[in-house]
């Protein structure tokens, strides 16, 4: 049976197109945990040092309440287009900020803008983490049209123990657990943002026909939010992909509960021997 997961990046409302704004985080949110404490649906949560900082009581709340709990890195800037040592500090400092709040170490990473390379995860790997959740496969940026960035394009769709500079190297004990490419959409990742674009009929067809053994649902708080309400100069790609009506991501979970297994990140790795 397909493994199914929530996943919950916590970061600013679209960062880097509108003004510093958390109303995804503060309005959004809790609707989201609501709705999950109803279904009873597990989900790992990716923290952005920014929301920590600024919601430190939203933080520690959702730790307690039990869900996973992982780290989102420093900023939203391409973590894999600063340098090894930058990347590095990056890492630990808002790995600190995290810890500081919660209580604990996070042992789960997602870059921000699924922004990994080999750097990245050999970092990770020496610094603890046993779970990374940044290869979106399918997904590649350049800048200047020139420049790669990253590129995704080709990577495993199944959880891989990653070579650390390569393929000659040795595997790494971090275990990464890929994004779920949307299908509808290549190069984007399944999730809220694709159910509010293409409904839920679509994407009930498109988890139940999956080929893969495990799907990421991947949710961002300003895809729970009317965005054109606030920020209507922004294109409509981005409007219909965000709605404050949580009904059809209601319907979705329920139709698609009796056909897949609903599996937490941990327990994904906890099969692969990776906790």
């Amino acid at each position: 049976m397909t493994r199914f997961s929530v996943t919950v990046d916590v970061e600013e409302d679209l960062p880097g197109l509108v003004p510093r704004s958390f109303l995804g985080v503060d309005e959004g949110l809790p609707r989201l945990l609501g709705l999950l404490d109803e279904l009873r649906i597990p989900a790992d949560f990716f923290f952005l040092s920014s929301i920590v900082r600024a919601r430190p009581e939203l933080t520690r709340a959702i730790a307690d309440g039990g869900f996973g709990i992982g780290n989102h890195g420093l900023d939203h800037e391409f973590l894999c287009a600063k340098s090894p040592a930058r990347q590095q500090s990056d890492i630990v400092e808002s790995t600190k900020v995290l810890e500081s709040i919660t209580g604990e170490r996070p042992l789960m990473f997602r870059a921000p803008g699924f922004s990994a390379d080999s750097t990245t995860l050999g970092i990770l790997d020496r610094l603890g983490y046993s779970i990374d959740s940044s290869v979106l496969p399918g997904r590649f940026v350049r800048r200047l049209r020139l420049f790669s960035v990253y590129d995704h394009r080709g990577a495993p769709t199944e959880p891989f123990h990653p070579h650390a500079e390569g393929p000659r190297a040795p595997r790494l004990r971090l275990l990464e657990i890929p994004v779920t490419e949307n299908p509808l959409r290549p190069g984007a990742p399944l999730g809220l943002g694709a159910l509010n674009y293409f409904g839920e009929t679509r994407l009930v067809e498109v988890v139940r026909k999956t080929a893969t053994n495990n799907v990421l649902f991947l949710v961002h708080p300003w895809e729970l939010i009317d965005v054109d309400r606030v920020y209507p100069s922004l294109p409509m790609g981005y409007a219909n992909g965000c709605s404050a009506d949580l009904e059809p991501l209601r319907r979705f979970l329920l139709a698609i509960k009796g056909s897949v297994q609903i599996a937490s990140l941990d327990a994904i790795a906890a099969e692969h021997g990776s906790t």
